[in-house]
């Protein structure tokens, strides 16, 4: 996290505080941000804040047009801070935090799942598409399947620390297994199954693009639900 380098003492129990619960680099990022933020709106040290600020804070987001899903960051990240970093228990509680709007996902039908797999621009790309369609996997938990995750023997792939960060298993149908096959029989994978360009690093969403990962998305939701 080489942009919180030389960062001021209370930001840095703040992400000690985070990595000692395991948050992610992604969302130890976030929270930063979020705290960095009120304090720029503040203008004073975060740790001088009283709770009138923090709803001042969320009508200056509110007015600027602020997503429910940045409401929602900022309120999560400065509770965080406040609870745990600066040990005040109750502050911010009354933080407003916005209802998650339900949508209804993108379903792919067979026909269309059929032509995203006929078009993909290789076979690891064909191999994790496939996966993500007949197991419902996300784009995180194809990304880090290893070889020995497929256990052709029973036919089932073990997701290890998926949503939740629990262990599951999930089924193999054969003619997946004959695909993931051949896909080890050209590149001889070891370790990550679907190796990235890094040595030793397993392939990145960032690589596929968000254009691929909506397509992943939708085929898992396809799995999910049955149609196909």
């Amino acid at each position: 996290m080489t942009e919180l380098a030389a960062v001021s003492p209370l930001r840095q129990r703040m992400i000690e505080d985070m990595t000692i619960r395991q948050f992610g680099e992604h969302t130890q990022r976030d929270y930063v941000r979020q705290v960095r933020a009120f304090t720029a709106f503040l203008g004073l040290p975060p740790d001088r804040a009283e709770p009138e600020d923090l709803r001042r804070y969320q009508l200056h987001l509110a007015s600027l047009g602020a997503s429910y899903a940045r409401m929602n960051l900022a309120c999560t990240a400065l509770r965080f801070f406040f609870h745990i970093t600066l040990g005040r228990a109750g502050f911010g509680d009354r933080m407003a935090r916005i209802p998650t709007p339900e949508r209804l996902p993108v379903v792919l039908g067979t026909e269309e799942v059929a032509l995203l797999l006929a078009h993909a621009r290789s076979l690891k790309d064909q191999a994790a598409l496939s996966i993500a369609n007949g197991c419902g996997l996300r784009v995180s938990e194809i990304a880090h399947l290893k070889v020995a995750d497929i256990d052709s023997a029973r036919m089932l792939i073990r997701v290890e620390q998926g949503k939740g960060r629990k262990d599951r298993y999930v089924m193999l149908a054969p003619d997946l297994l004959d695909l993931l096959r051949q896909w080890w029989r050209v590149k001889r994978p070891r370790g990550w199954l679907f190796p990235g360009q890094q040595p030793g690093q397993p392939i990145t969403s960032v690589r596929s693009g968000p254009a691929v990962r909506r397509r992943w998305a939708a085929m898992s939701c396809a799995a999910a639900t049955g149609r196909t």
